[in-house]
């Protein structure tokens, strides 16, 4: 259940993440990023690096709905200090699962016309060959505090 949520959820965000992307990079307002995307790769083009991210959510949402209660009742669930060491194991691990598979989200995402980056598998070949193991975590400290503070 945890995992079908999450995934449900990756389209919308793949959208919005995109947006945020492109904006990042070339600037300009969310509708005007839009019409630009639509205009160089088409209505599908939005949706560019969608597999990732409805993998990342996915394993997000079994993390946050699936791990973090487990880890609490494992410590002792009446204790805030479990709550709080539950969420920090639980943002740790999600953060360590999620991060490479957001790295190709990103990469793919900054990449609308593909011309680096193609598919998942051929993004992610492409970070492998190129930067190795470390290319696929960073920021990864980032991305763990703020997972950690969200469970």
């Amino acid at each position: 259940c945890a995992l079908a949520s999450g995934a449900a959820s990756g389209p919308p965000c793949c959208v919005l993440e995109l947006t945020m992307i492109q904006q990042q990079r070339f600037g300009g307002s969310a509708a005007a990023t839009l019409s630009r995307v639509v205009a160089t790769a088409g209505w599908l083009g939005l949706f560019r690096g969608l597999g990732p991210s409805s993998a990342r959510e996915a394993l997000f949402a079994a993390g946050y709905l699936g791990v973090s209660p487990q880890l609490e009742r494992l410590f002792d669930s009446d204790s805030s200090l479990a709550t709080a060491a539950a969420s920090l194991a639980s943002g740790l691990l999600c953060a360590a699962a999620t991060h490479p598979i957001d790295t190709v989200k990103s990469c793919m995402q900054g990449d609308l016309l593909a011309t680096t980056y193609g598919s998942s598998l051929h993004t992610a070949r492409t970070i492998w060959r190129h930067h190795g193991l470390a290319a696929f975590y960073r920021g990864y400290a980032a991305r763990a505090f703020m997972l950690c503070l969200c469970f």
